[in-house]
């Protein structure tokens, strides 16, 4: 485990250069959260000042790269990681909770990804709190698995999810289907 502390937007691109170099051990990458690299981004655009138009562009593009590169690490040619992680703060403001991501990247970030999934806890009548990740939308949620692979096995909720074994899942839906 490595973790990299993001104080502004310079870090990220050190960061993906490194990982994209294929010499590190690793086998998945998390980002958390992305909703504050895109505030660090903000901040190396337009500093403490209001973002103009033109600020608002080069902010799209830069972290639709970001997001794009660092997802194109299961690619690599040499060595790819098993899965790309992105975390968001969510925003229930428009009536649909979702990911709390400013622009026009609140818009085109779950074309990027193949699950998009909503974490929370929930109560058993026993009492017990139990995590649960929504991947097909309900109510007012904003979900997705692009695959159907876990939805198929799974449903529109996974309890307790673990990366690993949502992998192992996937890869053999995949491989079986």
């Amino acid at each position: 485990t490595c973790y990299v502390a993001v104080k502004d937007f310079q870090v990220m691109s050190t960061t993906d250069a490194w990982l994209n170099s294929g010499k590190h051990p690793f086998k998945s990458v998390g980002i958390d959260s992305i909703t504050e690299v895109q505030k660090r981004c903000r901040d190396f655009l337009g500093g403490n000042d209001t973002l103009t138009e033109r600020n608002w562009g080069d902010l799209l593009i830069k972290m639709e790269n970001l997001i794009r590169y660092y997802r194109d690490l299961t690619f690599h040619p040499v060595h790819p990681v098993e899965s790309v992680t992105f975390i968001a703060l969510s925003d229930p403001r428009s009536g649909r909770v979702k990911p709390a991501i400013q622009g026009g990247l609140s818009i085109s970030l779950p074309g990027y990804v193949d699950l998009e999934g909503y974490l929370y806890t929930e109560q058993t009548p026993e009492g017990e709190n139990i995590r649960k990740l929504l991947i097909n939308p309900v109510g007012n949620f904003q979900a997705k698995d692009r695959t159907h692979v876990l939805t198929a096995h799974y449903g529109a909720a996974i309890i307790n999810p673990d990366i690993e074994e949502m992998l192992f899942v996937y890869n053999e839906g995949v491989n079986n289907g």
